[in-house]
């Protein structure tokens, strides 16, 4: 138990005591009858003030933190913190000094003449190693939105400032109901207002019934690296499917579609799909469904089931037999729908078994942008064994893509020095350098998990300095932010730091670029390929046509 059960527990048991030390003056001789009344009187109403206090406590949540009303969920701790605690310090202790400079800017910000808040939610803790590296790296760069939102160049100048809290909702958003209530009950704050919710990371069901309450409540949000097809914001009969959401990345079928443009020389009769048919994973579901079109129809799709997003279990064993299939076929390109972690095991089942001397790429969506977080030393050697084995995935950025990609006529619009997704990234990157020693670790952006995360708040940042004030120079309502979304495009798009974010009506990203990358075995590293459009080629400007 945590705070503060024990202490209400042991009053209880105080009291308790008490009354039996009264019920033993009943046979006291020497009292009188109306002695004795007082002291039944005295003991019914102690009983039932002990009866009414275990009550209390047994049905009060336990607290990680009593002032924030942080919870304990299965272990974890959930809920809103404003920088002032730490989530999971004792296994990500890197993340205590990114989480402390995010108080510091917050506590700046509350002097400001207007400000409003946005949460970063997304799950915070974990029991992988691997995951852990990846949040503190997506809470580093929405900490660098803020900053620069708050006190660089002309959004800097603007008003309201941003107060970043981070909304915790434990792993695979099992503790969202817990989260989205008081996230909901802190938009009627007073003092600093909720204005949006961002980040989510995470293509799974319960996300995507956080994302249906929020909406529902009114509540703007921005969709990070959600890439999963069912969390692209459509209508049906005229009704969005999350009402007032933005998103900032290409869904699964747009990035395949990128990668069928950018591999045009694949043949389908040459392809091989391999999918996680675990359920409720819709970020699995809708990469399959994509790939499928890139894969010859007479092809039957080869299956494995993991047990969670994480969870090795038994995959490495049903991708033995796997792995003999997919030479027996001679394909050449094999599709990947499936988590890094499993892409992991996949990679060294190949690179273990090759195919004789064919080479074999595998291809895949934006989630193995984390794999090599899974990689070990002993991975890494037993991959640079086989140089036949390539893997190449649709990353949702890359640190080189401003500085190396083919934009064509466009050049300009995308890598202008003063207002394109090229200056904006550039000057992330000096932040991160300045800020060095005070970020946990330096911050790596191969992975782009940075880099969408600072998408994410960045956009919000952008739509709440775009607004003119609310009544009585009041911050704007959360109606006027939801309608912010309709109105970046064109003039008003913004250039993030993972491309030029133009909204549709409905909030999507229209031709949004993708990073083409590999992974470089011999050192290690993630290496950008070429640019990657959804079209087939990059947009000009930031005009967006009525069918998207």
């Amino acid at each position: 138990m945590t705070w503060p059960k024990p202490l209400l527990f042991v009053a209880a048991v105080v009291v308790v005591l008490a009354l039996g030390f009264v019920v033993k003056r009943l046979w006291d001789p020497n009292l009188h009858s109306w002695q004795k009344a007082v002291v039944v009187l005295g003991f019914a109403a102690g009983a039932a003030f002990a009866v009414s206090v275990m009550v209390v406590v047994w049905n009060r949540p336990d607290y990680c933190h009593y002032g924030l009303r942080l919870e304990v969920k299965a272990g974890q701790c959930v809920g809103v913190s404003d920088g002032s605690y730490t989530f999971d310090r004792a296994q990500n202790p890197a993340m205590d000094k990114v989480t402390q400079l995010i108080g510091e800017e917050n506590a700046a910000a509350e002097k400001s003449k207007s400000t409003v808040t946005v949460a970063f939610m997304l799950p915070m803790t974990s029991d992988n190693d691997s995951e852990r590296r990846q949040i503190l790296r997506e809470v580093q760069g929405a900490y660098l939105a803020q900053r620069q939102a708050n006190q660089v160049g002309r959004l800097g100048e603007r008003t309201p400032d941003i107060r970043l809290v981070l909304a915790n909702p434990g792993q695979d958003y099992a503790a969202w109901e817990t989260v989205t209530d008081r996230l909901r009950g802190m938009a009627g704050d007073s003092k600093y207002p909720l204005r949006a919710v961002v980040g989510f990371n995470l293509s799974v069901k319960n996300t995507e019934d956080a994302l249906h309450t929020l909406t529902a409540a009114g509540v703007p949000v921005v969709g990070g690296p959600l890439t999963a097809d069912e969390m692209e914001n459509v209508r049906k009969n005229g009704v969005q499917r999350f009402p007032g959401m933005a998103r900032t990345v290409p869904t699964n079928s747009a990035q395949a579609s990128a990668l069928v443009h950018f591999n045009k020389n694949t043949k389908p009769k040459d392809a091989a799909l391999v999918v996680d048919i675990r359920a409720n994973d819709t970020y699995n579901a809708s990469l399959a469904a994509a790939f499928s079109k890139a894969v010859s129809p007479r092809t039957k799709p080869k299956e494995f089931e993991s047990k969670s997003p994480t969870d090795e279990g038994n995959v490495a064993n049903q991708f033995g037999s796997m792995v003999d299939s997919i030479c027996y076929s001679g394909a050449k390109d094999i599709y990947f729908a499936g988590r890094p972690a499993h892409l992991r095991l996949f990679l060294l089942e190949l690179a273990d078994r090759p195919c004789g001397k064919q080479a074999l790429r595998v291809i895949t969506g934006s989630g193995a942008s984390t794999v090599s977080l899974y990689l070990t030393g002993k991975d890494w050697d037993r991959l640079k064994g086989n140089e036949q084995l390539t893997l190449q995935y649709a990353a949702v950025g890359h640190p080189q893509m401003w500085a190396k990609g083919d934009f064509g006529a466009a050049g300009k619009f995308y890598t202008d020095t003063q207002h394109s997704p090229a200056s904006v990234m550039r000057e992330a990157v000096k932040e991160a350098g300045e800020l060095r020693a005070r970020l946990g670790e330096p911050v790596r952006w191969e992975d782009s998990r940075a880099m969408s995360a600072f998408d994410s708040v960045w956009l919000a940042a952008n739509a709440l300095k775009g607004l003119p004030p609310g009544p009585d120079d009041h911050v704007p309502s959360l109606e006027d932010v939801r309608g912010q979304w309709r109105n970046t495009y064109a003039d008003k798009g913004v250039p993030g730091a993972t491309g030029w974010l133009c909204l549709d009506n409905d909030g999507n990203p229209y031709n949004k670029a993708v990073a083409v990358v590999t992974l470089d075995q011999t050192d290690r590293s993630v290496c950008f390929e070429g640019m990657g459009w959804p079209k087939g080629a990059p947009s000009p400007n930031c005009d967006v046509p009525k069918e998207g």
